[in-house]
C-alpha cells in the first residue's frame, strides 16, 4: 500500500505513531481487561451456559470503551490514549490478579466444591 500509493500522496502514511501506540498500549489491555472479567464472572457462576452469556454482556461495554478510545487517538488524542491504556492495564492486572484467586480448580474439573 506504502509503495503503490506512498509516491503519489508525498510519502508513507501507514503505519502512523498513533496506529502504533493503539496496537501496542490501548487494545492489548482491552483484551486482558475483557479476559480478567469474564475469568472472574466464570469463577462465581455454576455452568458453562451462564458464563458465556455474563461474558457476551462483558465485552459489549469494553468493545465500546476500546471504539471511543480508538477514534479518539486516530483523531490525534494521544495523552487520552496514553492514560486509557494505563488505566486498563491496572484494571486489567487487578481483575485478572482477583479472579485467578477465585477460581478453583476442584470445581472446574467437577471434583468438588
Amino acid at each position: 500500500m506504502n509503495l503503490t500509493v506512498g509516491p503519489k500522496v508525498g510519502g508513507w502514511f501507514f503505519p502512523t505513531r498513533n496506529w502504533w501506540i493503539l496496537v501496542v498500549w490501548v487494545l492489548p489491555p482491552f483484551i486482558a481487561l475483557a479476559l480478567a472479567v469474564i475469568l472472574s464472572i466464570s469463577a462465581k457462576v455454576s455452568s458453562v451456559a451462564a458464563a458465556q452469556q455474563a461474558s457476551a454482556l462483558v465485552t459489549l461495554p469494553l468493545l465500546l470503551i476500546a471504539y471511543a478510545v480508538t477514534s479518539g487517538t486516530l483523531f490525534r488524542a494521544e495523552v487520552v490514549a496514553f492514560v486509557a491504556g494505563g488505566l486498563a492495564w491496572v484494571g486489567a492486572l487487578l481483575t485478572r490478579w482477583r479472579g485467578s484467586r477465585a477460581v478453583q480448580r476442584e470445581r472446574l474439573l467437577g471434583m468438588g466444591g
